[in-house]
């Protein structure tokens, strides 16, 4: 886990081209009410609907807003709070989560959708907000069809440069590919899902890069991060300090893996729900003993065995003095999107440099 940080404006606006004069077409389209979008309601009793905007409409304000460009710039690559905002936008004019939800034939017996009447085909005209942002965002401008195809999810990946799961930081992002054979399908998760916010399936800070395990519908799946509460970081913002590994060294026998823990400590709280449970990363991690104990050893009882080796052989002291890579293998580089468990190893160190009163020993 970390936070992405290799975006560039000219990605952005590589991305903002790719997406949104298509994207402007159907949303005015839409919104003049010259597109409608046939459905069935019923399996046996079938009742035939055409999803419609109707003028004056929540859908009808949201696709006039966001046709603007400026409005629309931030709706497909806008920062992390002005997404937010455009969902506090939804929440104003649709009350009570209503727009998360897709439509049902029970609610539409009820009449509890805003109906316009009949269209040529007979077809009872309903404005339905989730439906007609779904057709809109997920089926025509992100699902790969055979004649359009906006996101290309391997560039997109290697645009970012990122070759560990933000989500976990143990799995690598399926990026292979080779001349003459069909690429291997990256995963993509939507951070808000598609489903519960289909405006947001092309914005580009709700894209994130994952591995295959973190993106099953058993893990990350269409779990909602933000509602009720804060339980996932959004990778493009995580705070290194929200999410901390921390080690448990009992000692009674240092190479009996067993005697070893490892625990993740979220700030705020409500983070646990969604690393430790959805993401299932405290049992995920838990499976890692052998790793902590590694560490343990290292930097209790070979490390200083080992320099007294490499100083006997003629090593230089900047190299004897590098006491993470005698303990981890490698620096602390930061370089968390190239290094698996780069977090996990980076806090149960600095974990041990703290038990041990060796903090002088990184200056």
């Amino acid at each position: 886990m970390y936070r992405i940080d290799t975006i560039t404006d000219d990605m952005l606006e590589e991305h903002f081209n790719r997406y949104a004069p298509e994207t402007r077409r159907l949303m005015l389209e839409l919104r003049d009410g010259t597109i409608s979008i046939p459905g069935i309601f019923g399996r046996t009793r079938q009742i035939l609907i055409s999803y419609k905007v109707i003028a004056g409409s929540p859908t009808w304000l949201f696709l006039d807003k966001y046709s603007q460009d400026a409005n629309l710039r931030k709706l497909l690559c806008g920062s992390w709070d002005e997404l937010l905002e455009v969902i506090r936008d939804v929440e104003n004019w649709i009350p009570n989560l209503e727009w998360q939800y897709k439509a049902t034939k029970a609610k539409y017996e009820n009449r509890e959708y805003q109906i316009g009447g009949l269209d040529t085909d007979r077809r009872i005209l309903i404005d339905h907000f989730n439906e007609i942002m779904r057709w809109l965002f997920v089926d025509n401008m992100y699902e790969t069809n055979p004649d359009t195809t906006y996101l290309d999810k391997l560039q997109f990946i290697e645009e970012l440069g990122l070759k560990i799961c933000p989500y976990c930081g143990r799995q690598h992002v399926n990026v292979a590919h080779l001349p003459g054979y069909r690429v291997s399908k990256p995963n993509i998760d939507h951070f808000l899902p598609k489903s519960l916010y289909p405006f947001l399936a092309i914005s580009f800070r709700n894209l994130v890069p994952c591995c295959s395990v973190c993106n099953v519908v058993e893990n990350k799946g269409n779990y909602d991060p933000i509602k009720p509460t804060l339980g996932l970081c959004n990778p493009y913002v995580f705070d290194n300090e929200s999410v901390k590994f921390s080690g448990t060294f009992n000692g009674s026998n240092e190479m009996d893996e067993n005697c070893y823990d490892v625990d993740i400590i979220c700030n705020p709280i409500t983070l646990d729900e969604g690393y430790k449970k959805v993401l299932k990363l405290l049992p995920f991690y838990r499976q890692e003993r052998l790793k902590v104990r590694d560490m343990y050893n290292n930097f209790t009882r070979y490390t200083e065995m080992y320099k007294t080796f490499l100083k006997n052989l003629g090593a230089r002291q900047v190299i004897l003095n590098n006491l993470p890579q005698m303990v981890i293998g490698h620096p602390l580089d930061n370089r968390a999107s190239d290094r698996e468990y780069y977090k996990f190893r980076h806090d149960v160190f600095m974990q041990l440099v703290s038990i041990y009163g060796m903090t002088g020993e990184l200056d």
